[in-house]
């Protein structure tokens, strides 16, 4: 598969465009993978202490990831190790999308069937327009969004306390169960799942690989991680004051980049051309959208893509040899009815199965040989 176009650590990477505009595109894009709707979910049935557990690792994920990678040339290698789950990712996070307009609409905005399928699919049809566009066009696209999805939220919290329009309160899912005991479970899966899961994500080996790693790639993490938390900040507050039509056009603007820069992706990993990839993905999410609710989609973020990297790349971090195939398809098809009880059906303390098993299959296997970390570094098979 292709490798990333990445420009070398020159000149440019220390401008005022590189230095905004990289994680700008990042909060921008990152925030839609499913982290900025799943607190009005946690607000809901867990409370405060929920939202914290959901908001801290997720910005020391995105931090950290700036700063696990060593170079460029690591990321390229984790990116030719992992080119399956890498494009895997994009493709979920594409599909999740298409689920996501339609049901977003029908659940807070009382559309119907028909309209929330034709935003869905008219949104997934105009996100092939950026897959074109440089890294420069790219970085400047996503300062618009970002500052738009700001003035959009802020203006949802001017709407709220004059009361000058109608507000459509959150759905309420059930009756927050705050209990201690339980924000301590919801917390296990969280910190695995959001410190791993950006490292499959193409977009974020692109702006790594862009700047050149190292310390400019720790810089710009570290800013995104802060961006991040002034989004996420803002989507715990409509999860209290409720919704409006700018809320809706916030929706519309950052699934709409999201989804653009993750067909860039594929196109540039797998070859899929944007008209072929909206029209895979829409039917890989349509089927998604009747039967799937919005939690069903934490299985992927939270279970399966952490538990690939962790048992593979993270096993070879650590000095020992990366699990097999057969070994990190058992662990996920034993935790996946733990993760599923304990997170969609309430039986919280079966989240720390998953947890267990995998820090059990991280201690597991043999160590590297001197052989075996030489071909792991340089990008080859485990």
């Amino acid at each position: 598969m292709a490798g990333l176009t990445a420009s070398s650590p020159n000149t440019s990477a220390s401008t005022t465009a590189v230095w905004l505009g990289w994680p700008l595109l990042l909060a921008s894009g990152w925030t839609w993978c499913i982290g900025m709707y799943l607190p009005v979910v946690l607000l809901q049935r867990y409370g405060w202490p929920a939202a914290v557990c959901f908001t801290i690792p997720n910005v020391v994920g995105v931090i950290l990831f700036g700063r696990f990678m060593r170079s460029a040339s690591e990321s390229r290698a984790l990116v030719r190790r992992h080119p399956m789950t890498c494009v895997a990712f994009s493709i979920v996070t594409i599909a999740f999308h298409v689920f996501f307009l339609i049901w977003v609409w029908q659940a807070h905005f009382g559309l119907g069937w028909t309209n929330a399928l034709a935003i869905g699919v008219v949104v997934t049809i105009l996100a092939h327009l950026v897959v074109p566009a440089s890294n420069r066009v790219m970085r400047a696209l996503g300062m618009a969004a970002y500052g738009l999805s700001i003035a959009l939220l802020v203006g949802t919290l001017v709407i709220r306390l004059t009361g000058t329009t109608q507000v459509i309160p959150p759905a309420t899912l059930e009756q927050a169960r705050a209990t201690p005991i339980a924000n301590v479970f919801v917390l296990l899966p969280m910190v695995f799942g959001f410190l791993l899961c950006p490292h499959a994500d193409l977009t974020f080996h692109r702006a790594y690989q862009a700047v050149g790693g190292g310390q400019n790639g720790r810089r710009v993490f570290t800013m995104f991680g802060l961006f991040f938390a002034v989004m996420i900040g803002f989507t715990v507050t409509y999860a209290l004051t409720g919704f409006t039509w700018l809320i809706a056009v916030h929706f519309i603007v950052q699934s709409w980049f999201t989804m653009g820069l993750h067909l860039r992706e594929l196109q540039t990993h797998a070859g899929i051309k944007p008209r072929a990839a909206w029209l895979l993905l829409i039917w890989v999410g349509l089927p998604a959208t009747l039967f799937a609710n919005y939690t069903d989609w934490y299985v992927f973020y939270g279970l399966a893509f952490p538990m690939i990297l962790g048992l593979s790349s993270g096993r070879r971090r650590i000095g020992r040899n990366a699990a097999d195939t057969v070994t990190i398809a058992a662990v996920i098809l034993i935790s996946l009815p733990c993760d599923w009880f304990g997170f969609m059906g309430g039986s919280e303390w079966l989240l720390a199965v998953p947890v267990g098993l995998f820090v059990i299959g991280m201690l597991g296997g043999r160590r590297q040989t001197r052989e075996t970390a030489a071909v792991g570094e340089d990008g080859g098979r485990p």
